[in-house]
């Protein structure tokens, strides 16, 4: 592979012609030190870290990854990484040369939003944008090296589980039953199988079981409405057992859903929506609409601080307090690793176990008064 040294004012430029294309390098120092930069650099392109960018910057990067990957991406993600690449990588790192794009670059970067108060998390959800936009770039073979495996991705705390109260959840549920019954199916089948939203929003009745009462989660549900095969970040597809009362009241909102479409005059629709406001439940809750009411509906009921999600922690914590395995409850919850359910609710499990021991000191107490009088 050939290279030279060319003099360039106080500096060096390196060359290397590697497939019909030039490598350049511009290094100081004396001219043993740029032989030695030469070796260095040779031995880059020949093991592949150093191809030719053909006067590619970032942004020539960006705006390719974006237009060869969004399609794949929801919408929402779409937008989220477009939103990115437009208001900071460009401004900021577009005009960069690829060839020279370095993990202190990026480095920099990341002290830039800590300086602007961007939170570790916010930060480590970036430098998985641009370790995926500069991963396509060896990919392409554009770059030999993706810098950002170099870079430092800031720690992030770990997020602290709440599970609500089980009196609560009982409470809630025991008041949609008489208020909104739809809801109450719906909230119903969350605190049974621990389903995010977007796992239980495009349910169709061919996806239950009532006889042998189970449920397959096949799909999810975007805040646009769009709705795809289930991801690794959303949850594994799988298929799980029902309660005897779940399907009992799945049962009696399938009747109902069905008097209700001959009384507008129209029968359901072959693969009808389990939760929707159709009457042929052709079309299923938007997630917009199902926010503002379910947000709606906890308040009136007293149950404000259970947020939806949080019957997901409850399903999992009761569990594991109860005495089930964890493989379980991690195959229940879609977890694909049962290190994923013991990081997360080993802590709020213990918690349970203090609330347990100090209910039992009280009783006890209680006895022992009793005993001496």
């Amino acid at each position: 592979m050939a290279g030279s040294i060319v003099r360039r004012g106080g500096s060096w430029q390196l060359r290397v012609y590697a497939d019909g294309k030039i490598i350049t390098r511009t290094v100081k120092g004396s001219y043993r030190d740029a032989e030695r930069a030469l070796a260095r650099l040779v031995v880059e392109v020949d093991e592949g870290r150093m191809v030719p960018t053909k006067g590619r910057t970032v942004a020539t990067l960006a705006r390719a990854w974006l237009e060869a990957r969004s399609p794949d991406w929801s919408p929402k993600v779409a937008h989220e990484y477009a939103r990115w690449v437009e208001r900071e990588l460009l401004p900021n790192m577009g005009k960069t040369p690829l060839s020279r794009f370095r993990a202190e670059d990026i480095d920099r970067y990341y002290a830039s939003l800590r300086r602007r108060g961007n939170s570790p998390a916010t930060i480590a959800r970036k430098h998985n944008m641009m370790t995926s936009m500069l991963g396509q770039a060896v990919r392409w073979g554009w770059i030999g090296v993706n810098p950002a495996g170099r870079a430092t991705r800031p720690a992030v705390p770990p997020v602290k589980i709440t599970p609500p109260d089980p009196a609560k959840v009982s409470d809630l549920l025991a008041w949609l039953a008489e208020t909104d019954p739809s809801m109450f199916v719906f909230v119903l089948l969350a605190a049974d199988t621990g389903a995010r939203r977007g796992q239980l929003l495009p349910l169709r009745w061919p996806d239950l079981d009532l006889e042998e009462r189970t449920v397959s989660f096949m799909k999810t549900q975007g805040v646009s409405g769009d709705i795809r095969p289930l991801s690794r970040t959303k949850g594994r597809a799988r298929t799980i057992p029902l309660g005897a009362q779940t399907v009992r009241t799945l049962s009696a909102h399938q009747t109902a859903m069905r008097e209700r479409a001959l009384a507008f005059g129209v029968r359901l629709a072959k693969n009808a929506f389990v939760f929707s406001d159709d009457p042929a439940c052709r079309t299923s809750w938007p997630v917009p609409t199902f926010q503002n009411r379910y947000a709606r509906l906890r308040r009136r009921a007293g149950a404000g601080e259970v947020n939806f999600h949080q019957l997901r922690h409850y399903v999992a914590t009761q569990l594991i307090a109860a005495g089930v395995d964890v493989r379980t409850v991690a195959d229940r919850l879609g977890h694909a690793r049962t290190s994923t359910t013991v990081d997360m609710y080993t802590a709020p499990v213990s918690e349970l176990g203090r609330t347990a021991a100090d209910l039992l000191e009280r009783i006890l107490m209680e006895n022992t008064r009793a005993t001496v009088r």
